[in-house]
């Protein structure tokens, strides 16, 4: 596969599992001629997964292992990370993979991951930008009809570009004409947000992601748009933190709390962050998986949180890991 943006990356990232097979091209220091420095050199690497970590803010999934294939530079059985960034082809062999991962891949493009249609009105005509969690793209220019009255025209060739997983569609302007007859439209029922904001951005890729930038550090849109694009589990989040602030005897934080709590059967909702499950540390993922399996046994609500967002941030901070509890009870009561 050849990942294209950013959430590519971090799909893979969730996917490959210590043991997988990994083949991609990479580059590695090798000695070089006496008295001459190391020389770096590109090769084709196929490593047997034993870390994976990813870095969003460039878009690189890294992932180190034994090398399997033999080379002019390389032995097997020795240790490579191969850097996978946006565009490079990998190859993964997995022993065995889930219906769950299958379907994954199959909505990896754009126009299914994006939950956000920006519609950005110039003069000349409009933009249309398609946004998912991590990537934002510009995919059709529509020109404005030149004989006034013909609005719903215009709007009837942007409607050809909306997509189906589209939650929200955000009109950028300073004229509504476009943004009420769309309302009218059964496709974007309950979906548009006007920003009335005159901009002088250009056409460009660049200007987009700048009249967008201006627009979504506005109140109204950030909250809307946090409110339908997050699910449950940021509900669940919040719900969380609400009682911890209440300082109510209704949760339990910390891996060793919410063992406990699992234990007990007093776990109605579970958030754990994804660097838990897939931790480095052998036994952090044993207790992980051990405190998931109790919960399912008792039918509780599971929510998975990307550590790469703000309560994903804040949940690892206290130990990566935290429950809402069946009733008000004080977890220290039940440990030894």
């Amino acid at each position: 596969m050849v990942p294209e943006d950013i959430d590519d990356i971090y799909a893979l990232y969730q996917m490959v599992e210590r043991g997988d097979k990994i083949k991609s091209a990479t580059t590695r220091n090798v000695s070089a001629e006496e008295g001459k420095a190391k020389a770096r050199v590109c090769l084709v690497l196929e490593v047997q997964a034993d870390g994976i970590t990813v870095d969003l803010a460039v878009g690189i999934l890294f992932v180190k292992g034994k090398i399997l294939n033999e080379t002019n530079h390389t032995k097997i059985g020795t240790f490579h990370t191969l850097e996978i960034p946006v565009h490079q082809k990998v190859c993964i062999r997995k022993a065995k993979i889930a219906d769950e991962e299958i379907r994954a891949l199959e909505s990896l493009t754009l126009g299914n991951k994006a939950e956000t249609l920006y519609v950005i009105c110039r003069k000349e005509g409009y933009a249309l930008v398609l946004s998912s969690e991590y990537t934002t793209k510009r995919i059709a220019a529509v020109q404005k009809e030149k004989k006034k009255g013909q609005v719903e025209k215009t709007v009837q060739e942007i409607a050809k570009h909306a997509k189906a997983s589209v939650k929200l569609v955000i009109v950028i302007g300073d004229e509504a004409l476009v943004a009420d007859q769309m309302k009218k439209m059964q496709e974007f029922k309950n979906k548009i947000l006007f920003v009335k904001k005159a901009f002088t951005s250009e056409n460009t890729s660049a200007g987009d992601a700048e009249a967008i930038r201006s627009a979504i550090r506005l109140p109204e849109v950030e909250k809307q748009m946090c409110s339908m694009r997050y699910g449950k589990e940021i509900a669940a989040a919040n719900e969380f933190f609400t009682k911890e602030e209440g300082s109510l005897k209704g949760t339990s934080t910390g891996q060793k709390e919410v063992q406990c709590a699992a234990e007990n059967y007093l776990v109605k909702k579970l958030i754990v962050v994804d660097a838990c499950v897939k931790s480095k540390r052998p036994e952090e993922r044993v207790r992980i998986s051990e405190v998931l399996a109790l919960v399912r046994k008792t039918g509780a609500e599971i929510h998975v949180l990307s550590q790469y967002t703000p309560l994903g941030e804040k949940i690892l901070q206290r130990g990566g890991i935290v429950a809402i509890l069946t009733q008000p009870v004080l977890i220290a009561d039940f440990m030894e």
